[in-house]
């Protein structure tokens, strides 16, 4: 009931037809949907990418502690 208000309240205030502001309306949801899509599967790649990195550092990170705990010999 509340977006029938709103519509209501867009038509009246815009002097809008209800079909015109009904279409607004999925336009910009449509918009929205498409602009979060495209940022989802841009923080998909950055979390990829940001794993990928971590596990290389963890594998750096051990090689080197490894190294430091051998015994030098002189």
């Amino acid at each position: 009931r509340r977006s029938v208000s709103c519509l209501e309240y867009l038509t009246t205030r815009c002097g809008l037809g209800t079909v015109t502001a009904l279409q607004y309306v999925m336009t910009l949801t449509l918009q929205a949907a498409k602009q979060w899509k495209k940022s989802l599967g841009r923080l998909r790649r950055e979390n990829r990418e940001l794993k990928r990195a971590n596990g290389i550092l963890k594998t750096a990170s051990a090689f080197f502690a490894a190294e430091l705990d051998r015994p030098t010999t002189k």
